[in-house]
């Protein structure tokens, strides 16, 4: 018997190749084969250009490899990621939509937001790609000059800021009790540029921002940090050395325990609670109902290819150091979300009422 040789044109030949030398894609959890030849919405609930942008852009193409779906990165901002996230959670369960979200906003919702429209609850958690710690900042001519200024009446006023997201209340408002500064609340809308222009504009005295976006704002010469929002500066910020901590053993809110009431040991223990709570921690997330098959595909996203040296080292090129966790990391903040409502929601409630 003659065995029958066939000749691919060289175009297709080529490409064959090519193809052959191509990495394999890492070998997922679940039934992703329903995903081969689709297309995945990935929704990001900011602008271009960001770091929710950055991170999802360069994850596009390990997860088009892994899948064989073409995934297209949608940018979907309004009402502080509201409209994404509302998007996201009507859409079908099916896979071919998901979203690099604000954990932290959807966790602490129910404190500051009332009503409740959606919370972390409300979809499949995939699990988490970073956290970014937050810096707190004022405008570059502004009288504060370090952070004891809050409280130690330079401004000769309460401290004006923008609570008007559940993360901006929560970085603030805690910030505030537990260094013993008052905070009035004004009122604003239109994201982050918006604040940002206030703050240059002297309509607001502070502001906090994820330690990428203040880098910018302050690489800028438009604004000045006065306090990071961790218990030590993480790896790979050495910009912020030398700015005073909240937490930490000889942090600024076991300082102030004394003047605002606490001792240092409860101090110690909210200032951790606030610096694992207020940050940005970029979850991905799907629609609720996702079958469990297909949920074990999608937390593949995370666990192993986000998690995969390429796609980590892709990313740091990108000065973007991420560290992905299945979404059980996320139950910690959870109980810390359940056990700062009593000290936070006064505090909410309160501002927003002296700022009218």
């Amino acid at each position: 018997m003659h065995k029958l040789k066939v000749r691919l044109p060289r175009s297709l030949r080529t490409l064959a190749l090519a193809a052959a030398l191509l990495p394999a894609g890492p070998v997922l959890a679940g039934d992703c084969d329903t995903l081969r030849g689709e297309t995945i919405r990935f929704i990001v609930h900011t602008n271009q250009g960001g770091g929710y942008d950055t991170i999802a852009r360069e994850l596009e193409p390990f997860i088009e490899r892994a899948t064989g779906a073409e995934v297209i990165v949608d940018n979907v901002p309004g009402g502080g990621g509201r409209v994404a996230y509302k998007t996201v959670k009507s859409a079908a369960p099916d896979g071919r939509t998901i979203a690099l979200a604000n954990a932290i906003a959807l966790i602490f919702a129910p404190v500051f937001d009332d009503p409740v429209e959606v919370t972390l609850d409300d979809f499949h958690v995939m699990g988490r790609i970073d956290q970014d710690v937050y810096v707190v900042l004022v405008a570059t001519d502004s009288p504060v000059r370090t952070v004891e200024d809050l409280w130690n009446g330079t401004l000769g006023h309460p401290v004006a800021a923008s609570l008007a997201s559940a993360g901006n209340a929560l970085r603030t408002l805690g910030s505030a009790s537990l260094l013993g500064f008052e905070v009035v609340d004004v009122p604003l809308q239109g994201g982050s540029q918006a604040t940002s222009l206030a703050i240059i504009r002297g309509e607001l005295d502070v502001t906090a921002m994820s330690a990428d976006s203040a880098k910018q704002v302050i690489d800028a010469g438009e604004m000045r940090p006065i306090l990071v929002l961790a218990d030590a500066v993480p790896e790979g910020m050495d910009w912020l050395a030398g700015v005073p901590l909240l937490g930490g053993s000889d942090g600024w809110a076991v300082r102030r325990a004394a003047p605002t009431g606490l001792t240092p040991e409860e101090a110690l223990k909210r200032a951790s609670a606030l610096a694992a709570s207020a940050s940005s921690v970029r979850a991905m997330i799907a629609p609720p109902g996702v079958s469990p098959d297909l949920a074990r595909c999608l937390d593949s996203f995370v666990t192993t290819v986000a998690a995969s040296p390429e796609a980590v080292a892709a990313l740091a090129g990108k000065g973007r150091f991420i560290a992905p966790l299945p979404a059980s990391s996320l139950d910690p903040i959870r109980l810390q979300a359940r056990e700062s409502v009593a000290w936070l929601k006064p505090l909410a409630d309160q501002s927003r009422a002296a700022g009218g």
